[in-house]
């Protein structure tokens, strides 16, 4: 089980889907209040509050790093890497189809 929900704010394009990565961003345009909405819960877990500071009272410093419900940036990596590292990482196929939106599954071209 993944740390933070990927697939309720994020999405993944392959590499190959970079030159048309404007076509991608315009095809998650109708998604983009529900992306939105999947970021609100984890947006002080994708801040470095640890290594800098407070931006919006979130914890920083130590407080940032020692909670892990509610870490920084590097609180939260450690998480992910923890969870992955004793059992090596292979995401599930369930996993990589919810985040995987490759170009030929865009509602739009």
């Amino acid at each position: 089980e993944e740390v933070l929900p990927w697939e309720a704010f994020s999405t993944i394009v392959n590499s190959v889907d970079i030159p048309q990565l404007h076509k991608h961003l315009e095809c998650l345009l109708p998604s983009a209040p529900a992306l939105r909405t999947g970021l609100q819960s984890v947006w002080r877990r994708l801040l470095w509050s640890s290594l800098y500071r407070s931006y919006l009272n979130e914890p920083s410093g130590r407080a940032a790093v020692e909670d892990p419900n509610n870490g920084d940036a590097f609180a939260t990596l450690m998480q992910v890497l923890a969870q992955r590292v004793p059992h090596g990482y292979k995401p599930s196929p369930e996993a990589m189809a919810r985040l995987n939106h490759p170009a030929e599954k865009w509602t739009c071209h």
